[in-house]
């Protein structure tokens, strides 16, 4: 599997916020999160920022979730991700 061109291929890392009361909340269940973290599979030949195996946040706004081979997998735009790791 290659991203092609601007492309990062995610996996997904799911996240697990505490609130005030002290209840664990994950990220997938908090609407009020809008960068999510995942870890770089594969980027495409354009991407400058970011290498296969970097932790990244990336706005879910921007990315778009597919399943190859049962595995879930995120695909976004480079201007997508907001912070490496």
């Amino acid at each position: 599997m290659k991203a092609i061109g601007i492309h990062i291929i995610i996996t997904p890392i799911e996240e697990k916020i505490e609130n005030d009361a002290g209840l664990i909340i994950t990220s997938s269940l908090d609407s009020n999160v809008r960068h999510k973290k995942g870890k770089v599979v594969t980027c495409g030949d354009k991407v400058t920022e970011v290498k296969s195996g970097d932790i990244v946040y990336y706005d879910f706004a921007r990315s778009s979730p597919i399943r190859i081979d049962s595995e879930k997998y995120i695909i976004v735009d480079e201007p997508g991700i907001v912070i490496v790791e």
